[in-house]
């Protein structure tokens, strides 16, 4: 078979408007009431002393829907919470630090920072109590490591929170330490419903990419009939700036295929609204001649979870009539003068 033309189109990726998929968990219970207090830790640096495990089913990324292109999450403390800092009186200069703290994990894979100040307040030698209400939001963004949230059912996220208090500064004297969660302008009493958060996980990602014979509509399937020129095709790329680009990765061939050339761009990244010109020739002898050529395509592979990825094949059905070689053809025309002759001299 003649050789094919090989060429690579480098199109960028196509990432101007990712849909989003949105998932929101209200009340989640980061430390239940009996986890929410601690007191007399070690000096300061010490690791908390209190830790509560919550999780939460989120519901993993669906690749039918398109690719995946990126993950985000977001943890916000509900209202009415408050985080205490107490420090009884003592013979020596001491400081009372509570810390709040939460990190987040999927599975053994650590999301954002491995841990996460949800609050810190300091009741120092001057104030017995403190109360913090202004809670830190937490979140992560990724757009690396997406295979992990593809599947089916549900993906087990788990929010690792640590609760602490320790001594900041020393002087001298018996002291005692507490981290309390409290309610908010309550100057003492703890919080007796523990604490609780909202949680929103999002998942960006784009439309499957659809190269089509058509440029209005899907088409996987064309017939060309063959003649002396090279009948010509074109690949269109359908969707908008939320559908991903294409690849051309090659094609395959049954029937008749050495009678034919097919000529295409093996392509990368083709945006929805471009297209690619190709064509066939018939190369072969005397005939009738046919062969089906299968493109295969799919989704751009630089862009997003490569577990998203979809493919998908286009058809062509090529067919040749029957050509005689030039020799076969002179000497049908020299038969058929010598019978024209003949029949002149018998007149």
């Amino acid at each position: 078979m003649k050789a094919l033309l090989l060429a690579v189109a480098m199109a960028g990726p196509a990432l101007a408007a990712p849909l989003d998929t949105t998932q929101s968990f209200a009340s989640v219970v980061l430390l239940p009431p009996e986890k929410t207090s601690v007191s007399d830790t070690s000096p300061d640096g010490a690791a908390p002393l209190l830790v509560h495990s919550a999780n939460v089913a989120i519901g993993a990324f669906d690749a039918t829907q398109g690719v995946l292109v990126g993950v985000r999450g977001g943890l916000r403390i509900e209202p009415n919470h408050g985080l205490m800092a107490y420090r009884n009186e003592s013979g020596g200069d001491w400081d009372s630090v509570a810390t709040l703290r939460t990190g987040w994990r999927l599975g053994s894979d650590i999301l954002g920072p491995a841990t996460q100040m949800l609050q810190r307040v300091v009741a120092n030698r001057d104030a017995k109590v403190v109360i913090g209400t202004e809670w830190a939001p937490l979140g992560f963004a990724t757009t690396a490591g997406l295979d992990r949230f593809i599947g089916n059912g549900t993906l087990d996220t788990t929010f690792n929170t640590a609760i602490g208090a320790f001594i900041s500064d020393g002087g001298g004297g018996s002291v005692a330490i507490a981290s309390v969660l409290a309610m908010t302008g309550n100057t003492g009493g703890p919080d007796s419903d523990g604490l609780t958060a909202a949680v929103d996980w999002s998942y960006e990602w784009l439309r499957h990419s659809q190269l089509s014979f058509s440029g209005d509509s899907i088409q996987d399937s064309m017939r060309l009939d063959i003649g002396v020129d090279r009948s010509v095709f074109r690949l269109a790329a359908l969707g908008d700036a939320a559908t991903t680009g294409a690849d051309v990765l090659g094609w395959s061939c049954t029937g008749d295929c050495e009678a034919f050339d097919l000529q295409l761009q093996l392509a990368q990244g083709v945006a929805a609204g471009e297209s690619l010109d190709g064509s066939v020739g018939f190369i072969g002898g005397p005939g009738p001649h046919s062969a089906s050529f299968v493109l295969r395509v799919a989704d751009d592979d630089r862009v997003g979870a490569g577990a998203s990825h979809r493919g998908h094949t286009l058809t062509i059905e090529v067919h040749a009539f029957a050509v005689p070689e030039p020799g076969t053809a002179v000497l049908a025309l020299l038969g058929l003068a010598g019978i024209a002759t003949r029949r002149q001299r018998r007149h």
